[in-house]
This record gives C-alpha cells, sequence and structure tokens, in this order.
C-alpha cells in the first residue's frame, strides 16, 4: 500500500484504505493525550486493557486530562506533566517510550490508538492522520472519530487500530487546523522517528 498520494497534504480528505474495517480485535487501548504550554506538547500517554467499558474509562481518561490541564493554567510544561502524572496514577499504565520525538509510539501487539488533542483554537481536520510509510492491507484500519455513548468527538479525538501484523517502523503525519479569528492555519505535525514502532 503506497503511503503518499496526491492528497497526502490534503488535511480535508481522509486516507480511504484507513477507513476500512477489517476484523481485528484490540487487545488494549492506548492514549496520546495532547496539550501545550509556553509553546512546548505536552504529552500523555498511557494504555487500558480492552473491555467492555470502554466508554466509561475512555471518557474518565480524557475529562480527567482536559479538568487537569484547564485548572492549571499558569503552570508551565513540567509543572503540568507532574499534576497529570499523579492526577493519572491507578487509571492507566502510562507508557515512557524515552524517544527524541514526543510524538513516538511503540506498540508490541494489535492496539487502539487513540489521540485527543485539548489545546484552545486547535482542532484536527478531517483527515485526521496520514502514513508516510507504506503498509500492508489491514494493517491500519477504522479511522475515525472516536464516539463515546454513541456520541462523536470529534473534531477533538480520533482512534485507529493497529493490527500488529508486520513488525516494522511507520511513520505518520497529523493534520491540524489552528483557528486564529476568522482565519485558519493547517499545521501537520511530522516530525522523524526511529527504531520500531510508530512515529510522526
Amino acid at each position: 500500500m503506497a503511503a503518499m498520494d496526491t492528497n497526502a497534504f490534503d488535511g480535508d480528505r481522509p486516507d480511504q484504505d484507513l477507513l476500512k474495517t477489517c476484523d481485528i480485535k484490540p487487545r488494549t487501548t492506548l492514549f496520546s493525550l495532547i496539550a501545550m504550554r509556553q509553546a512546548q506538547f505536552v504529552i500523555m500517554m498511557g494504555s487500558i486493557d480492552e473491555s467492555p467499558d470502554n466508554d466509561a474509562k475512555f471518557r474518565n481518561i480524557i475529562d480527567t486530562f482536559d479538568s487537569t490541564v484547564d485548572d492549571n493554567p499558569d503552570d508551565g510544561p513540567v509543572e503540568l506533566r507532574e499534576k497529570l502524572e499523579d492526577r493519572f496514577s491507578g487509571l492507566w499504565k502510562p507508557c515512557h517510550f524515552g524517544e527524541k520525538c514526543p510524538f513516538d509510539i511503540r506498540v508490541r501487539y494489535a492496539t487502539r490508538l487513540v489521540f485527543h488533542m485539548h489545546i484552545p483554537d486547535w482542532t484536527f481536520e478531517q483527515a485526521m492522520m496520514k502514513f508516510k510509510t507504506e503498509y500492508e492491507p489491514c494493517q491500519f484500519t477504522e479511522l475515525g472519530w472516536l464516539k463515546l455513548d454513541g456520541v462523536s468527538q470529534a473534531p477533538h479525538t480520533f482512534s485507529i487500530i493497529y493490527a500488529d501484523t508486520v513488525k516494522k517502523t511507520y511513520q505518520f503525519s497529523l493534520f491540524v487546523e489552528v483557528r486564529q479569528g476568522t482565519a485558519s492555519t493547517r499545521i501537520i505535525i511530522d516530525p522523524g522517528t526511529s527504531g520500531d514502532g510508530l512515529g510522526p
């Protein structure tokens, strides 16, 4: 599957191959929660096992992140991260990949990936994410806005399932719209990555 095409930089058009539904049963859900302080990204990553009460757990994690960010507007990135780590203790298994890029992810088995952004005036575009690395059919599937209790969380939260059928490094881009008054700017987050797993 060719990852880059004529629509590679179009944030309005999702990669149709990523929208397909395949019979993949994820074992865990890994969250990448994104905030910003002092022009620096503050990214929290953690995982939970799949369960019948996914929606309640997902909402609790996202609400905890959003409320902690909102309740501490004067904190710098280090202080905010410390408070988030304290609030998330016991809610999930924290993931510290030790990568140079804070968006890098390491995945060992079939996993649901959830990306959530809580930055004023920043939202994900309709494309959400695209891959710069070739991938096999059904290696990534069911890209879409996360739904909790049937309610779409667009444009702040989306998910995609990673099948883990082919172990290699995949590079991806996140498509973001930043609004400034009546104007908007497209930002594509795609720094480099290294090692096995996923990375922008």
